[in-house]
């Protein structure tokens, strides 16, 4: 594989929508990526940028092998501009087209290009950008430049990332001022159209999910919010605490320590629609206040303003449609809001402070059955999709700013349309507020990183109250047959580990698909 230097990590993508593929780097290639260094890799490789400030690599997409460069990024008016740079390496010219970066659902041409600073915790969504250059043929030697128009990122923010769909995560972009830009800064302005009200910045969050069901937590900024299950902590149609009560709380325990400046404490009880709503509201109530009497008997509650109340039936989460989905709803939910949200931050050698990951589910702690073939990351697995053989792995993951930066990789002999809901969560997991699966079904959402017992989901941010993203692609084209291997990245809380364990838990996703089921052992953490 070849070597990834600090200033530039590449993280490539891949994208699935709505059941059907869309187009996405069109071009006439008829050499790009097929037998390229980087087509073997299962990365993209570094390469010297030959504007200054900028980071340059060379990727893929859809056959077509491009030679990139991204930076500087420069703030002006209140807004960050980015300077994109591609080049066909191949003989021929190409395009990219006009889906490369859009939207799952076409409503913006470049709307899945993002900004990231990882050490701040931060995403910056786009809000503009003139698109007519990736409809344009362009010929070796030459560069298409796109200028994509974000929030303004801090001034002293030193280097940001960017989220490249279908090419990948560039680390390392410096961000100068404007007499150092190198391009025109007004006239990439001038046409950019920028929308700043979804400006941001939105906080990056992070998820733990126990692999038995038994609790998740969610973590951003301002809150984390850990959702015990309410037939693991109680006895059935009880509010008397099981045995296993005390197992389960200790994720809520840990969060709790993390601030000792204290804050509020919210504890809900929540029941699914069996029974009547008098009897659901005073077993809600009942389970909140015994999860918090419990709560105060196991740690220091003196700093907290502590708020037990039941919601009954009424605050589904999913639609009591099924037992599957009336277990989901049948929960207590413990919220934590600090009065000195600092206090809960971690940091990395070399990094800025950055929120620490939802703490790790609790549970029996020992990992959980594999669901599909096992392998390490170098070796990877071979599974059957659609009735085609894919190889799949995972070579490394790459520590840049507190989080962990990563690539699935996927290579086969026959060309592939990958169906909807192949990349989606289990059903089951819906407990983590419904937010998730809401996303789409397409959504790249089941990468998860497993240590012990616990699924460490992908980061994601919150672009309105009802809305979580993921840090993954929203869609993907067929995998190509005999070019460069598709790439599905993700960006992942530190779980603070030299290895990782890559799993995909599968589970039922659709009437006619199930969700991919593989594991990969012993990926190596390196430092970015």
């Amino acid at each position: 594989m070849r070597s990834v230097s600090r200033r530039s990590v590449l993280v490539g993508s891949v994208v699935v929508a709505g059941g059907s593929v869309l187009g996405a780097c069109t071009g006439s290639s008829s050499k790009g990526g097929g037998g390229g260094a980087d087509a073997s890799a299962g990365s993209g490789s570094s390469a010297s940028a030959s504007t200054p400030g900028a980071a340059g690599f060379r990727s893929a997409c859809s056959g077509v092998e491009w030679d990139l460069e991204a930076g500087p990024a420069v703030v002006r008016d209140g807004m960050t501009i980015l300077r994109l740079s591609f080049s066909p390496v191949s003989e021929n010219s190409a395009s990219l087209g006009t889906r490369v970066f859009s939207t799952s659902d076409s409503s913006h041409v470049i709307g899945e290009i993002k900004l990231l600073s990882l050490a701040g915790s931060a995403v910056y969504p786009v809000i503009g950008g003139d698109a007519h250059p990736l409809s344009k043929s362009v010929s070796p030697g030459e560069g298409a430049e796109l200028f994509p128009v974000f929030g303004a990122v801090p001034q002293d923010a030193g280097t940001v990332e960017a989220f490249l769909p279908n090419f990948g995560v560039v680390a390392g972009i410096p961000v100068v001022g404007e007499a150092e830009a190198g391009f025109d800064v007004a006239g990439a302005l001038s046409g950019a159209d920028p929308d700043t009200s979804k400006a941001g910045p939105y906080s990056i969050g992070s998820a733990t999910f126990a692999a038995d069901g038994s609790s998740n937590t969610r973590k951003d900024s301002a809150s984390t919010t850990v959702t015990v299950s309410g037939d693991v902590t109680f006895a059935s149609d009880s509010a008397e605490l099981s045995g296993q009560a005390d197992a389960v709380l200790a994720s809520a325990v840990e969060q709790i320590k993390r601030f000792p400046s204290g804050g509020g404490l919210a504890i809900t009880g929540h029941t699914d629609d069996v029974a009547d709503d008098a009897h659901n509201q005073t077993l809600s109530e009942q389970r909140a206040r015994a999860v918090s009497d419990r709560l105060k008997q196991l740690v220091d509650l003196s700093k907290w303003t502590v708020e037990a109340t039941g919601k009954g039936e009424g605050e589904p989460r999913v639609p009591n449609d099924s037992d599957e989905h009336r277990q989901v709803n049948r929960r207590v939910e413990i919220v934590l809001t600090p009065s000195n949200p600092a206090e809960g931050e971690g940091s990395r050698a070399g990094a800025s402070p950055a929120p620490a990951p939802a703490s790790p589910s609790a549970g029996s702690g020992q990992m959980p059955q594999a669901q599909g073939p096992v392998g390490t990351g170098a070796d990877g697995v071979d599974i059957t999709i659609d009735s085609v053989a894919v190889h799949v792995w995972m070579e490394k993951v790459t520590r840049v700013g507190g989080y962990l930066v990563g690539e699935l990789l996927m290579r086969t002999d026959s060309e592939l349309i990958i169906p909807a809901m192949a990349f989606g969560l289990p059903g089951a997991w819906d407990g983590l507020g419904g937010q998730w699966m809401g996303l789409g079904y397409s959504v790249v959402s089941n990468l998860t990183l497993l240590s012990g017992d616990t699924h460490y989901l992908e980061a994601y941010y919150m672009p309105g109250p009802d809305t979580l993203r993921p840090l993954a692609n929203a869609f993907t084209p067929a995998v190509k047959s005999g070019q460069v291997p598709a790439r599905f990245p993700a960006v992942w809380p530190d779980t603070g580990q030299d290895a990782v364990v890559l799993d995909l838990p599968g589970g039922k996703a659709m009437v006619h698909h199930d969700t991919l089921r593989l594991r990969l052992t012993d990926i190596p953490v390196v430092e970015g």
